[in-house]
């Protein structure tokens, strides 16, 4: 009887001990998990890292349709046929906080550059072309080069993560954008696979409005913009995009009696059609 009271306490502690080495064996694969496995499912960097020379050209299809409340206005902005053209960024220079673009636009025969300076850190307004996308500050008063402005400074945010920031308008514009992280992902276009992330915008209470009714003349623009962005992790580059934008601009001419309200929709898809490295 001592015997068997003897192997069953021997049994009992035998399993707590294996309890034990089991309960620390996973409490080190954790550990493993947490110090060695890359946390991108969770962290985004917002940092870019372009290559001098490097050129960015996409494929862009542009929509447009209009309505009026006035006929006659109507009838002048017709509905338009899609419109297939081209956009290029072209990375100039880098002169260790700011990147000097050359954006290209190429439709027809038509084409039109200009130059902007990106900062290296936070979320820049080139890769959301708002209405008023840049600072009008010149470089240093002797240069033509735009800096473009921000809508973030942060170098890092975390997928899920929700931000409202005002809307870079005008003084005569006021309201927000709601900008929200999306998890990874991979994908594919003609210029080869990236691992992205998404990030989706959305304008709230945008208003514009110029004029005043005792002057004869008041015209009050609400915007509604939508955007889906799929950036590439790592280098911040523009992957693929859809831009929906509807404006509503209400025009009142008290002088005349004449109120006319007009609905613009465009909706622009983006994507990198080819990556060519210096």
């Amino acid at each position: 009887m001592m015997d068997k009271n003897n192997a069953t306490s021997r049994n009992i502690l035998h399993n707590r001990k294996f309890h034990i080495v089991v309960v620390a064996v996973i409490a080190v694969i954790i550990v493993a998990i947490i110090v060695f496995v890359p946390q991108e499912t969770t962290s985004i960097q917002l940092n870019t890292t372009y290559l001098v020379g490097e050129k960015m050209v996409y494929d862009c299809t542009l929509t447009s349709e209009y309505n009026s409340t006035d006929p006659a206005v109507a009838e002048k902005y017709p509905s338009s046929a899609p419109l297939d053209f081209t956009e290029i960024v072209e990375v100039i220079d880098f002169d260790g906080q700011y990147y000097t673009l050359n954006f290209t636009t190429i439709a027809g025969s038509i084409s039109m550059s200009w130059l902007g300076k990106v900062c290296k850190t936070g979320f820049s307004n080139h890769l959301v072309p708002l209405n008023s996308p840049l600072e009008d500050v010149l470089n240093g008063g002797v240069s033509n080069v735009s800096y473009i402005s921000q809508l973030m400074d942060k170098s890092e945010v975390k997928v899920g993560d929700t931000f409202t920031v005002p809307y870079p308008g005008t003084e005569y514009t006021t309201g927000d954008l709601r900008l929200t992280f999306g998890g990874y992902e991979d994908l594919r276009t003609s210029a080869g696979t990236f691992r992205v992330f998404k990030v989706e915008i959305s304008t709230e209470n945008v208003i514009s409005q110029m004029g005043n009714i005792e002057a004869g003349l008041l015209m009050t623009k609400t915007i509604d913009e939508n955007y889906t962005l799929y950036i590439e992790s790592g280098t911040t580059r523009l992957i693929k995009s859809t831009i929906d934008k509807t404006t509503s601009t209400q025009t009142i001419m008290s002088a005349i009696d004449n109120e006319n309200t007009m609905v613009q929709r465009a909706i622009k898809d983006m994507v990198l059609e080819q990556l060519i490295k210096p």
